[in-house]
């Protein structure tokens, strides 16, 4: 059995294995694993996922092309106010982790004490009753058909 989770020579990045997960001899271990590094980086380096690298460098490609468009064009898919809804962009500030805190007040104040320095664009089935939030037709041609492909390969692989 591999091990689930170590650090990196280089940096304090956490590498976590996905193979046991894949190959369901140590399921629990990689959840714990990835539930330790959000909680402690706020990230992970997972390897051993089995995503075709063709399709991750194509998202990445995509996901550049995203983030590089000013903010008031990204705004255009905006993620709905209450964070129950995980769906469109996300500007820096807009979320904050917490540790089941959902008073809109105290998130407030958690927001203040430590901002969210991230931005995201978060896509889910296309038949959700939570609809997927996109760019009006013609300001990203492709980047919602690359989307919904990378997110079937990500939940089919």
């Amino acid at each position: 059995m591999s091990q689930a989770i170590k650090l990196g020579d280089v940096s304090d990045i956490p590498i976590v294995n996905f193979a046991p997960f894949l190959d369901g001899s140590n399921k629990q271990a990689v959840a714990d694993a990835m539930i330790q590094s959000f909680k402690n980086t706020g990230f992970v380096y997972l390897v051993n996922h089995s995503l075709p690298k063709d399709k991750v460098n194509e998202m990445f490609a995509w996901s550049k092309k995203f983030f590089a468009l000013p903010i008031q064009t990204k705004m255009l898919a905006p993620h709905p106010s209450s964070g129950m809804y995980p769906r469109g962009y996300s500007p820096p500030g807009k979320e904050k982790a917490s540790q089941h805190v959902y008073d809109e007040n105290e998130l407030e104040k958690l927001r203040v004490q430590a901002p969210d320095v991230k931005e995201s664009f978060e896509v889910g089935r296309e038949d959700d009753p939570m609809a997927n939030i996109w760019l009006p037709d013609g300001v990203l041609p492709g980047f919602k058909e690359a989307s919904l492909d990378f997110f079937w390969v990500c939940c089919l692989t």
